[in-house]
């Protein structure tokens, strides 16, 4: 609902004021359906196969949903704004009417064939498994966030790569997810989700390790920064996929409110990660040594 209001004002009303509420609007609405869609899966009673099924194709929805918006965009790329907007407004109305035909029938079964609490287990409590990992999910998001929002300005400035390739490369990391969601879901349901936490967590660290020897290094790779960037942003839909099976076994919170303590260190750490890069990137210190890696030549 929020995302249909909010593209009937982008649509309809050009005026400043407009544009503010819509886009408070689609946070919203962004925040609603990370909270509550993972919810309806981890709190719902199912074993681990089905928990690792039903997550994957979840995730999996998400990068369709991305390909076809991105398909139907383009080739109303040639239409008005106002239809444009209007085209996400009215799959937003459908989304809406497929969403109610069971919206009821889900919650049911959160309510009534959730595993019950072991006894002596106080309901609501934290404890310091759930702290520590909302701390590690903030420090991940930390990291890896300047990647995600500025991949295209970043990847210009350092390796000299135009934006459209990124974009791209974006396109097809979205149809490639497809099948890495595929067999980390396999793997959630086998193994568990912290080993594929910790395996998504350890290509953040390959990819971080690789892209800093690309920069500091002397020689140039062409597009094989490119190559590290799609690795990443598979490791990055791995780990997106498996936080809320973690968080839902680390505490006695009610499902919703597990799930929004997530989200909340979720953004936290995607703010914090962002403006700090804003910061470092203005910091003249950092500007300058920029300038002068870009200006450099090859020994004779």
């Amino acid at each position: 609902m929020f995302y249909a209001i909010a593209m009937s004002l982008f649509a309809f009303v050009p005026q400043t004021w407009a544009m503010y509420v819509a886009t408070f609007l689609v946070g919203l609405g962004s925040i609603t359906l990370m909270t509550v869609n993972p919810t309806f899966i981890v709190a719902a009673g199912f074993d681990k196969e089905q928990q690792a099924l039903k997550l994957t194709r979840m995730n999996q929805s998400i990068f369709v949903g991305a390909i076809v918006m991105g398909a139907i965009l383009a080739v109303a790329e040639d239409l008005s704004e106002t239809l444009s907007f209007g085209v996400v407004c009215g799959l937003s109305i459908v989304s809406i009417l497929i969403v109610s035909v069971d919206s009821k029938l889900s919650a049911q079964r959160i309510t009534s064939e959730a595993p019950q609490e072991e006894v002596g287990e106080e309901k609501g409590r934290w404890n310091l498994t759930f702290v520590t990992f909302l701390l590690a999910v903030f420090v991940a998001m930390l990291a890896s966030s300047n990647q995600v929002a500025q991949g295209p300005n970043l990847f210009e400035s350092l390796f000299n790569i135009d934006k459209s390739a990124t974009a791209l490369l974006l396109s097809i990391s979205s149809v490639i997810s497809l099948l890495t969601l595929d067999i980390a879901g396999r793997a959630l349901g086998k193994y568990g989700a912290g080993k594929v936490w910790i395996a998504g967590l350890t290509g953040y660290i390959v990819v971080g390790a690789a892209l800093s020897n690309l920069i500091t290094g002397g020689v140039d790779y062409f597009y094989l920064p490119l190559v590290m960037h799609l690795l990443f942003m598979q490791c990055l839909s791995m780990v997106d996929m498996v936080k809320p099976a973690i968080v839902a076994k680390v505490t006695t919170m009610s499902p919703a409110a597990t799930q929004g303590f997530l989200l909340f260190a979720i953004a936290g750490g995607y703010a914090a990660g962002t403006t700090l890069g804003a910061w470092l990137v203005s910091w003249p210190v950092c500007r300058a040594c920029l300038f002068l890696w870009r200006c450099r030549q090859p020994l004779p």
